[in-house]
């Protein structure tokens, strides 16, 4: 019975991700993504200005912060560029 329920959850999850690819495009889901991750940005900041002052704050956003979301920018950058590599038409 477990088995069964733990096979139901894996197909209905691979269903729903599916079907939420289907209907929301990529540019959509951009749209709809960036002004939540401003927005969650934004609420960061104001946290770390009211807990550390506003000048730690920038040491650590523009140090810590900026350096792991480059790095995991850069990281998913060469992850698509090598998934979509073999895409390319040879001329």
């Amino acid at each position: 019975m477990e088995n069964l329920q733990m096979w139901a959850i894996g197909v209905g999850v691979s269903v729903a991700v599916a079907a939420f690819i289907r209907f929301f495009p990529k540019q959509k889901l951009i749209n709809w993504i960036c002004p939540i991750a401003e927005g969650a940005g934004k609420a960061l900041s104001k946290i770390l200005i009211l807990r550390l002052g506003r000048e730690a704050a920038e040491n650590v956003e523009e140090g810590i912060i900026a350096t792991l979301a480059a790095t995991v920018y850069a990281g998913v950058d060469s992850f698509m560029n090598g998934l979509l590599n073999d895409n390319k038409k040879k001329s």
